[in-house]
């Protein structure tokens, strides 16, 4: 058994009513080795109201997700939870798979290429947009099967969606001590011609919207979801302990501008 299940079962004795909160995400909801993340800071805007149980890993793509799906099924059916807080697709958008759809601006796109809206022309020009959407794609399902194992198993359990915000490809990488992680963006913004500062915001931010608008399209279409979007809560770089991860007051913002208003919501606290 692990210490999380030994503390959220640990606390289910101790507070047998207060609500049930399952975390399942990425660095967003477990930050590696300092404790700032969102989750953290949802978790302790909480304290002696709700209880949470975190399954969380840094880095997690979507696709990781799967492997999760059986035991996830058995603790949401047996574990009685409120809420399932979702953070996932972040990686797979601007995390390193951003590698697999960035392009020249003079590298056409494939025939036939479309996109159900309007696409900025710096978009046009450095993101290949068939294989975004297959990428987009894959996330979206990936996320639409966590919610019909909830639907299965725990229905009337209330799903919310982690939204992200726009990231700045500042150049910044993840580090502690001798590890270092990223950057995600910069290098390869830069690989393709995409260098100018403002152009590259521009990019990574209609990214994380076409996201949010798919995880958007994804909650009307089920009862009990949700997408809790904190997109432009973090409008400076300096908000950002790197390019991908807010620093600890950004999560804190995001965390008491948005989640713990929305949790306390569907919770039906004050």
């Amino acid at each position: 058994m692990s210490n999380e299940i030994r503390r959220f079962i640990e606390s289910t004795h101790r507070h047998p009513d207060w609500p049930r909160i399952y975390c399942l995400g990425d660095s967003w909801f477990q930050y590696p080795v300092k404790s700032i993340d969102l989750q953290k800071q949802i978790e302790r805007g909480l304290r002696r109201e709700a209880i949470c149980f975190n399954n969380s890993v840094p880095g997690r793509e979507s696709a990781a997700i799967k492997a999760l799906l059986p035991r996830l099924r058995d603790q949401l059916g047996a574990w009685q939870f409120d809420l399932l807080l979702l953070s996932m697709g972040g990686n797979d958008i601007v995390g390193d798979e951003l590698a697999e759809f960035v392009k020249p601006a003079e590298e056409p796109q494939s025939p036939g290429t479309d996109w159900p809206s309007p696409v900025p022309l710096v978009v046009r020009r450095h993101i290949r947009l068939r294989a975004f959407g297959r990428a987009l794609s894959f996330v979206i399902d990936d996320l639409a099967r966590v919610i019909e194992l909830r639907n299965q198993v725990a229905p009337g359990c209330t799903v919310l969606i982690n939204s992200y915000d726009y990231p700045f490809a500042s150049g910044r990488p993840y580090k502690i001590g001798p590890i270092r992680l990223g950057p995600w963006l910069k290098p390869h913004f830069n690989e393709v011609g995409l260098s100018d500062p403002d152009n590259q915001y521009k990019v990574a931010s209609w990214l994380i919207d076409q996201f949010v608008a798919a995880a958007g399209a994804l909650a009307a279409a089920h009862a009990r979801v949700a997408v809790v979007d904190a997109r432009g809560s973090l409008p400076a770089s300096g908000d950002w302990g790197n390019e991908i991860h807010p620093n600890r007051a950004g999560f804190k913002r995001i965390a008491e501008q948005h989640w713990l208003p929305r949790i306390r919501l569907e919770l039906g606290k004050p």
